[in-house]
C-alpha cells in the first residue's frame, strides 16, 4: 500500500524466516479469522448506514482537482475502524488498524472482542505475517491477505482507493459526486463506492464509509478515525 510504490510495510520487519518456514503446506496453514454469523455483519451495515446520515464535510474548492490534491499529499496516516466480508453465504468481521508511513505499512485485525487474528507488515523486499502464533513471510502482502484472511484485495491499490483515489498505472473510471468528490471508482476488477465523507482535519475531507465489490465478494469498511501525520503532508 503506498504511493506508487511496491507493496511494502513498517520499519523492522527483520530478518526473513528460513526457507523452510516459508515453504511449509498449505494444510498447516489456518485462517486466522473464522467465519461469523450474518447478524454480525448485519449490525455492522446497521452502523454504516447510520454514519452515512451525517451531514458532508465542506467541500473543497476547486472540486474535484483540489480534491485530490488535498487526498494525493496525505503520504503517512492511521486508520482505525471496522471491516466486513462476505462472500456468498459466509463472511466475517473485524476491528481494523492500519497505518501508513513512507518506509512502509502495518496492518492489524482483531476480532469483535478486540482480540488481535493477524498483523501484516510489508516494505519493499517483502511482507511478514504474524498470526496464531505463526510468522510467514512473502514477497506479496496480498497473497498473504488472501489466503490468511480470504480477503484478495489488490493491497498496493487500497492505500489510494481508502483516501478517495484511483490508484496511478492502471485504467479507471471515476464518478464524481456533490462538491466533486468521488463516489465510484472502478479499477483492478473492482468497484469501490463511496458512501459518506469525514474532515478529520482543517481542509482535509476523507473517505468515511466505502463499500468495494468483485464479483460475488463484497467488502464494507467503516472509518471512525483517521489520525493524518502533518510532517507528512505535502502540497
Amino acid at each position: 500500500m503506498g504511493d506508487g510504490r511496491p507493496a511494502r510495510g513498517a520499519q523492522g520487519v527483520g530478518e526473513r524466516p528460513a526457507r523452510g518456514a516459508r515453504e511449509r503446506s498449505a494444510e498447516t496453514r489456518a485462517r486466522a479469522l473464522p467465519a461469523v454469523s450474518a447478524r454480525a455483519l448485519a449490525t455492522l451495515a446497521a452502523a454504516t448506514a447510520l454514519a452515512g446520515c451525517a451531514a458532508l464535510p465542506p467541500a473543497p474548492a476547486g472540486g474535484w482537482e483540489a480534491y485530490r490534491a488535498q487526498a494525493a499529499a496525505l503520504r503517512a496516516w492511521t486508520l482505525e475502524g471496522r471491516v466486513a466480508v462476505r462472500r456468498g453465504g459466509e463472511g466475517w468481521s473485524a476491528r481494523l488498524r492500519w497505518r501508513e508511513a513512507p518506509a512502509g505499512w502495518t496492518l492489524e485485525l482483531r476480532d469483535p472482542l478486540g482480540r488481535r487474528a493477524l498483523r501484516l507488515r510489508a516494505d519493499g523486499e517483502g511482507a511478514l505475517l504474524e498470526a496464531g502464533g505463526r510468522r510467514e513471510w512473502a514477497p506479496d502482502a496480498g497473497a498473504l491477505l488472501a489466503h490468511h484472511a480470504g480477503l484478495p484485495v489488490p493491497v498496493a491499490a487500497l492505500a489510494w482507493w481508502v483516501r478517495g483515489l484511483p490508484a496511478p498505472g492502471t485504467r479507471h473510471e471515476l464518478a464524481l459526486g456533490p462538491g466533486g468528490r468521488p463516489a465510484r471508482i472502478a479499477q483492478q476488477g473492482w468497484t469501490v463506492r463511496y458512501l459518506a465523507y469525514t474532515e478529520p482535519a482543517p481542509g482535509l475531507v476523507l473517505p468515511r464509509r466505502l463499500e468495494l465489490e468483485r464479483g460475488a465478494l463484497r467488502v464494507r469498511l467503516v472509518v471512525d478515525r483517521w489520525r493524518p501525520e502533518e510532517a507528512a503532508r505535502t502540497g
